[in-house]
């Protein structure tokens, strides 16, 4: 536009302002061409970066490193999106592994008492069955005491009833003599 704002290029003629402005048109068209080249070459290997990258994310890899942000552009915002995202799943997934491994301990720590729970509550059982036969055993012997006992009681009886009888004859005896 500056040939037009020159006065002497009108009186060159329209050839000449044609000429100096084709000029610069078509270097103006190479220009955008070669913008709009860089830019679409950009936007694929930004495209074929993230794709990549979103990727290995489906694959569960959460050790990549992040994506390096090359641009200023909505690209470059779901680049930095993408990294955040990445983060914040992997530290999601290491506490949740974390709690895991918690709960698994604990798990084992209560099978470790449960055990020796187990084994307790099998040493009172074989305790109150020895105490059990033992009682038994005693039942037993007082059971044959008291059998014992009855049958020393009998005799008693007897020789109390045989002594009465003798204490009588000493007596029949004793009035027969006087």
């Amino acid at each position: 536009f500056a040939v037009l704002l020159v006065p002497e290029n009108f009186e060159r003629g329209q050839k000449y302002i044609i000429n100096k402005s084709l000029l610069f048109a078509i270097l103006g068209i190479v220009m955008v061409a070669v913008n709009d080249l860089l830019l679409v070459m950009d936007i694929k290997i930004s495209l074929t970066s993230l794709g990549k990258y979103a990727g290995e994310l489906t694959k569960k890899n959460y050790v990549i490193e992040n994506i390096p942000v090359t641009n200023r552009s909505e690209l470059g915002v779901i680049a930095v999106n993408l990294s955040s995202f990445k983060e914040s799943t992997r530290d999601l997934l290491t506490n949740f592994k974390l709690g895991c491994e918690s709960t698994l301990n604990s798990a084992d720590h209560l099978t470790t008492n449960l055990k020796a729970s187990t084994e307790t509550l099998s040493q009172i059982t074989d305790t109150v069955s020895s105490v059990n036969s033992d009682m038994e055993n005693q039942s037993a012997g007082v059971e044959e005491a008291l059998s014992t006992t009855e049958q020393i009681m009998e005799r008693i009886n007897r020789l109390s009833q045989a002594i009465d009888e003798q204490a009588s004859g000493v007596v029949q005896s004793s009035a027969a003599v006087e």
